[in-house]
């Protein structure tokens, strides 16, 4: 019995599954309601939201089909996707992939032993970001002392230790590296979760949601040997997704209630002042996203009927809020193309997670704030 093969042992059977159900909380603990119109949806039976009063939702196209397929972005140059895909042949941990839109091609990017998260371009630079296990899962002795009891209870059933919150058994850390998965930099050393990290469009800095405090919470940080900076402490709330603005020094992220019932994306508009929510009501929102302007949010909710979560829009300054998406699958991840045209995202529509494409196209009318 190898420490090497209980490593192994432990990363596909006990990240990949526990991680999932964590991806999953938000949904399981989804709560509130909003009335909608319905029309019959011939396919599953199931009432299907109806749309505005002369708005055509753009049909989505499957652009990816690969199962367990995840957490698309478009390049810098719309010409290409970076996604992550897990339980191929090859795999069965989370690995990165690059796919070239024009010649329906995809090739792997990262080989590594651990799960890999939250891939993103550098939005001038040939580099990705990603959040992965590959290393602490081999540094920290409570993770190889659970891998080897798996290992010696291979017949029996292992109970895993609970956990209050879904990140809190998750070992990420985080890395950059060349587009072709070259030249590996490491940025964060701290036990624990460190994940969904963002470059910044300018500068060398990034920024990442961590459990380091206790709680998650929001940190900068400046080249891979700096030092993390708490963007703001509110150690009472769990903060996570943190995305910087492409236009100004504002920063954008998702605020979860105690509970973790609900949720809100809050923008701080500068190191300075304290975060002012952009959303409301007794719903889930999350993986907001700026526009390539700035000037808007697209994002995923289930304000809709407090279920199913669909793709909206928000204008940053008016308020404005627009429901894109009308379907009875879960629309997650939305993000835009650098034109703005397109908008790529990942759905359970096949009953798996699988890349969709549709052309952006929204109401003319704003939905009324619901705070019910």
């Amino acid at each position: 019995m190898t420490q090497n093969k209980a490593i192994k042992t432990l990363t596909i059977k006990t990240l990949g599954l526990s991680f999932l159900g964590g991806l999953l909380l938000f949904g399981l603990l989804s709560s509130g309601c909003q009335n909608f119109r319905s029309q019959k949806s011939h396919q599953e039976g199931r009432a299907l939201p109806l749309p505005p009063k002369g708005f055509k939702p753009s049909p989505i196209r499957l652009l990816i089909d690969l199962e367990n397929s995840e957490q698309a972005q478009f390049s810098p140059d719309g010409e290409r996707l970076l996604f992550m895909s897990r339980q191929l042949s090859q795999h069965h941990q989370a690995q990165v992939y690059e796919y070239n839109i024009a010649q329906k091609r995809k090739r792997r990017i990262t080989f590594q032993d651990g799960e890999i998260l939250y891939p993103n371009y550098h939005p001038s630079k040939d580099l990705i970001l990603y959040a992965s296990t590959t290393d602490e899962i081999k540094e920290n002795p409570k993770y190889i002392q659970r891998a080897l009891q798996r290992l010696q209870n291979s017949e029996e059933e292992v109970k895993e230790p609970s956990a209050s919150l879904p990140w809190e058994d998750q070992p990420f850390e985080i890395y950059s590296s060349l587009r072709n998965g070259e030249e590996i930099r490491r940025w964060t050393r701290s036990p624990g979760y460190d994940g969904e990290p963002r470059f910044h469009p300018l500068q060398d800095k990034i920024v990442f949601s961590s459990l380091r405090s206790g709680s998650l919470q929001i940190y900068r940080q400046v080249g891979p040997q700096g030092r993390p900076q708490l963007v703001w402490g509110a150690p009472e709330l769990h903060q996570t997704e943190p995305r910087f603005s492409p236009s100004d020094e504002s920063l954008i992220w998702v605020q979860l209630s105690q509970d973790l019932k609900t949720s809100q994306i809050v923008r701080q508009s500068s190191p300075q002042q304290d975060p002012e929510p952009l959303t409301s009501g007794s719903f889930i929102h999350r993986q907001p996203e700026f526009s390539p302007d700035g000037e808007k949010l697209i994002f995923s909710s289930n304000r809709g009927d407090g279920e199913t979560f669909q793709i909206y829009t928000l204008n940053i300054e008016t308020g404005c809020l627009k429901r894109l998406t009308y379907t009875n699958s879960n629309q997650f991840y939305p993000r835009w193309s650098p034109d703005q045209k397109q908008v790529v995202f990942h759905s359970d529509e096949s009953g798996k997670n699988r890349i969709y494409m549709m052309e952006y196209r929204a109401p003319e009318d704003c939905e009324e704030s619901d705070e019910s």
